[in-house]
Formats: C-alpha cells, structure tokens, sequence
C-alpha cells in the first residue's frame, strides 16, 4: 500500500474512534439517565403505597371514631335514663 493510502487509513480509523468514543460517552450517559428515572420510579411506586397505606388507616380511624360516637351517645342516654348524666355534669362544672 502506499503511504498516501495508510495516512487516508490512518485518518479515518481516527475518525472512527472518535465517533464510537463520542456514542460511548451518549450512551454511558444515557445508561446513568435511566437509572436515575429507575429511582425516582422506584421512590414514587413506594411513596404511593405508602399513601395508600395511609388513607386505609384513615378510614379505618374513621370508622373506629364513629364507634366511639355510638357508645358515648348510647352511654350517655343510659346514664340520662338512670338519671345520672345530669348529676355528673353538675359536680363536674
């Protein structure tokens, strides 16, 4: 081969790598783009379900509080009917 034909050659292995080093580096950065987007998805999965969680305790809670609505308001009219409710208010004030 000629030395004009390695320097072409030479040249454009050169250009070569420089292309694969610059699509090398756009999908390392790519790669690290992904995985970031993994773990912000990963952290938004669980922080709905712990959203989820949390609204299942609420209605839980809501529903325990009418309970005890239920057994104050029938307490207080057993006590009421026994005549007692109004004595306690009385000595408690």
């Amino acid at each position: 081969m000629s030395e004009q034909k390695w320097v072409e050659l030479s040249q454009k292995t050169e250009h070569l790598v420089s292309e694969y080093k610059k699509i090398k580096k756009e999908r390392d950065d790519f790669k690290k783009e992904i995985e970031e987007l993994q773990k912000q998805t990963t952290k938004l999965v669980r922080t709905s379900k712990e959203e989820m969680l949390l609204k299942e305790r609420i209605k839980v809670l809501e529903k325990d509080k009418q309970i005890v609505r239920e057994k104050v308001k029938t307490l207080i009219k057993i006590l009421k009917e026994k005549h007692l409710f109004n004595n306690l208010t009385s000595t408690t004030e």
